[in-house]
């Protein structure tokens, strides 16, 4: 229900403007097929990371699932988790994000049949974005399924916070692994490959290490925000200038 809701409204929006920017051709492909002719400019939005490693921070939790709205994976994560609680039995998963109680309900059953009601807690929607990101730098690791979303925000808030990323395969995350790995990535449904990659982390610190400094890098290089503007100085004249 509530992906339709935001769905029909993103359509009403669409079709009140003039261009739409986006530089992801499955974006661009369901837009011309639900809307029809749609002018696109080549540009994102300016949502560059700054780099900041928690890396020294004192950890309480191993694993952390954020999101606005924790609905989006948070089944997917939870059956990752459990399989990978069967090997290292004392892991932990932090889950951050708002909620409705029937949503907890239905949680509530899965972690009882997993046998996971232990190790999993949950903070409920934060007061704001800060809040998050202080939460989330407690944690060594990131546990963010996708299911819809290309790439998610959640993700490159944790590549640039120093938390390695487990997450699922889209059109989008295996570009990231491109110049280097930085992503361990398993086909969405896989949760034996999900938590496969949970227990590499927890397993090889050197590989925990080396996924940090290659995101790093890869926020740099892709995630400039004075690069961002640069593009969007340009297009401002392409569009004027028709």
């Amino acid at each position: 229900e509530e992906y339709e809701y935001r769905k029909n409204l993103e359509v009403a929006i669409i079709k009140k403007v003039d261009y739409v920017a986006s530089k992801v051709m499955p974006f661009r492909e369901i837009i011309q097929r639900t809307i029809g002719d749609v002018k696109f400019l080549d540009m994102t939005l300016a949502v560059g990371e700054t780099i900041n490693d928690s890396y020294g921070i004192p950890k309480q939790y191993d694993f952390v699932y954020f999101a606005a709205s924790i609905s989006k994976a948070i089944d997917y994560a939870l059956e990752a988790f459990a399989r990978a609680k069967r090997k290292h039995k004392d892991i932990t998963l932090h889950v951050v994000g708002g909620y409705s109680n029937d949503l907890m309900s239905c949680i509530s059953v899965q972690m009882k049949a997993l046998g996971i009601e232990e190790g999993v807690d949950f903070t409920g929607k934060l007061p704001s974005h800060d809040d998050v990101i202080n939460e989330i730098r407690k944690c060594r690791y990131a546990l963010l399924p996708l299911k819809i979303d290309l790439l998610s925000g959640t993700i490159r808030e944790s590549m640039a916070n120093g938390l390695p990323v487990i997450t699922t395969i889209t059109p989008e995350t295996p570009n990231w692994n491109e110049k280097r790995q930085c992503l361990l990535l398993s086909e969405k449904g896989d949760f034996d490959a999900m938590a496969d990659n949970i227990c590499r982390l927890l397993e090889d610190p050197n590989l925990a290490d080396v996924i940090r400094a290659n995101s790093f890098l890869t926020i740099q290089e892709k995630y400039s925000n004075n690069g961002f503007m640069e593009v969007w100085r340009k297009n401002y004249y392409e569009i004027v200038n028709k």
